[in-house]
């Protein structure tokens, strides 16, 4: 027998998270980048927890050194936070967004394997390599597939891929003869089907759930339903961190449950539905004809002979003075009442809920009608909205029920707000919104790095990024955008400063460019950002309009040619007419001022002959 022992390189496995099993092998160049960002990343981790660069690995005489690159989200080292930077040592475990790496310098034990001597011919084995990004080259790392000589048996590592192919464990066809079906939330008009005499787990860990919610809300295993062969339905809780509700109540034990009941996880909410239920027929009584026989028609044709038949004058009077009297007190009988037409209404209820709601811009409904039961959900403004929307259902009488999942946006913004405060750079942020389920994010930044910064946050934790709006504007490149207005304008001597959205300008320009000036400062102001514009700027002549730069040059000599300026010495420099000092070229030499220009910005230096 002879011991095998394969050889890997310096190298990170996940051991726990979304991407356990995956390998990053430390084998060419000596720096990597580890993040999310695929064009500034070596080595990708497609997480959302992740920052674009958000790990520094250099090889080093010692070994691997980690540097912490992230701000919002820093890495930790066996749980405790690292300095500026840490050498790995051989089993030390680096949590990296939601995922748990193990380090290993040389192969850990479970790749180790006793081979023998004669065994046959073994398979190719096709490492398992991550999506990586060649150091400092644009070819990409072809995966190397090593071979095994014949007489050696491959090895199997006890870890697997992040690709591992899986059937989903739920039904999506409408055949099943139960049907999920999410209401409100992030997966509304989500349908899941499910089957008699199984249990589904729901929660929103795909790994290790049957239904999947993608809601921040909903714990990794938050509640399972359970179907017998009799298609009875029940739901239990899993220790969820926000609990399960079944019709707005907290259930604290296994619970059977209804088509009628509506089912809360967090802020989603869903209904399960038998399909194969029977439904309800409404059935017309046949009518009835009553057919004569033909003794009775000929009754009924000897009926009428007394037609035919003469009666005497005494009877005609006595029946006549009888009918007058009985009509008489039928008039007199009906007279005291008054009659009127009786009209039957019927009731259209999904309209009339819908007349209601109409203010409500962002509020849909759904009305059942068996139990006349309201569900609300969407957005509105304030808490105000929210309990004007409720008085306006009660007075619809019909409504027996309201279950509502309406997201007050002002709460949203509070909240938001508060967590963006405790960040000393985020305090000019605010997060605010002008329509229901609309929400825009404002304020000033310095550096597009903070801008940033703040995305990935809101990216990580705002659960209505479809709905946000950004509005931040970075105070730097607007600077840049005034100051090349300026100097494009001729305006270059113009001084100008930003403070919280207010243009400042000071310093003096020519009088004769009085007009241009203020068309240029209404441009100024249309510039997204700029609140408003404090002028201190002066209007003078073209001599006391340029920029004084008498303090910084010193002039030691003057030379002058039929009473005009010839030549002059600045600093120890002998200059003249069109020379550059410091990039600024000379336009005139007078007997007492040396006059320059460099990108339309007027300079000049004042001396004593």
């Amino acid at each position: 027998m002879e011991n095998r022992r394969i050889v890997i390189p310096m190298h990170l496995i996940a051991e726990e998270g979304p991407l356990r099993g995956m390998i990053i092998n430390f084998e060419e160049g000596t720096e990597w980048i580890i993040g999310r960002d695929p064009n500034v990343s070596d080595f990708v981790l497609e997480d959302t927890t992740v920052s674009r660069k958000h790990l520094l690995c250099t090889r080093e005489a010692d070994g691997i050194t980690i540097k912490d690159l992230s701000t919002t989200n820093p890495i930790l080292v066996n749980d405790h936070t690292i300095g500026e930077s840490y050498l790995l040592q051989e089993g030390d475990k680096i949590q990296i967004g939601q995922n748990v790496f193990l380090f290993f310098e040389e192969e850990p034990p479970f790749l180790e394997e006793t081979l023998p001597e004669k065994e046959e011919k073994p398979e190719e084995i096709v490492p398992k390599i991550t999506k990586e990004k060649q150091q400092k080259s644009e070819t990409p790392i072809e995966p190397q597939i090593p071979k095994l000589p014949s007489e050696e048996i491959p090895f199997e590592p006890t870890y697997d891929t992040i690709y591992e192919e899986q059937e989903l464990p739920f039904h999506m066809l409408s055949e099943s003869p139960f049907l999920l079906k999410v209401v409100s939330g992030p997966n509304v008009g989500a349908e899941y089907g499910m089957d008699k005499g199984k249990s589904y787990l729901i929660g929103k860990d795909p790994h290790i759930v049957d239904i999947v919610f993608n809601d921040l809300s909903v714990s990794k295993q938050h509640a399972q339903i359970e179907i017998d062969e009799e298609g009875t339905v029940a739901i239990s809780d899993r220790d969820s961190k926000n609990g399960t509700f079944i019709n707005g109540k907290k259930i604290l034990q296994r619970t059977v449950i209804t088509s009628k009941d509506i089912i809360s996880l967090g802020t989603s909410s869903f209904l399960v539905i038998d399909q194969k239920a029977p439904s309800e027929t409404i059935y017309s009584p046949v009518p009835s004809y009553e057919i004569l026989s033909s003794e009775e028609k000929v009754v009924e044709k000897e009926a009428i002979s007394w037609k035919k038949q003469i009666i005497p004058t005494k009877y005609l009077i006595t029946a006549g003075v009888f009918v007058s009297l009985l009509f008489v007190v039928f008039i007199s009988f009906f007279s005291l009442f008054r009659s009127e037409k009786v009209v039957v209404v019927k009731r259209d209820k999904p309209q009339e809920i819908e007349n209601v709601i109409a203010k409500y811009n962002g509020i849909t409904f759904s009305f059942n009608p068996a139990g006349d039961t309201l569900f609300l959900t969407g957005h509105v403004l304030s808490s105000v909205d929210h309990q004007e929307l409720l008085y306006d259902i009660q007075q619809l009488r019909f409504v027996q029920k309201t279950e509502d999942t309406v997201i007050i946006d002002e709460l949203v913004w509070k909240n938001t707000n508060a967590i963006l405060s405790d960040n000393p750079i985020w305090r000019g942020i605010s997060l605010h919104g002008s329509d229901p389920g609309k929400f825009i994010l404002t304020g000033y930044l310095k550096t597009p790095q903070e801008k940033e910064d703040l995305m990935d946050y809101m990216n990580q934790h705002f659960p209505y990024l479809d709905k946000l709006e950004n509005k931040i504007v970075v105070e730097n490149l607007l600077l840049e955008e005034i100051g090349a207005s300026l100097i494009k304008n001729g305006f270059g001597g113009i001084q100008y400063g930003l403070i919280d959205g207010e243009l400042i300008l000071s310093g003096f320009y020519d009088e004769k460019k009085g007009s241009d000036f203020k068309i240029l400062k209404e441009k100024l102001d249309r510039l997204y950002g700029i609140r408003q514009i404090k002028d201190l700027s002066v209007a003078s002549s073209e001599l006391t309009a340029r920029i004084d730069l008498t303090q910084k040059y010193r002039v030691t000599g003057s030379a002058t040619y039929d009473n005009k300026g010839f030549g002059i010495i600045i600093n120890g420099q002998i200059l003249t007419v069109g020379d550059l000092l410091e990039q600024m070229m000379i336009t005139d030499i007078s007997p007492n001022t040396v006059y320059l220009e460099k990108e339309g910005a007027k300079y000049k230096i004042t001396y004593s002959p």
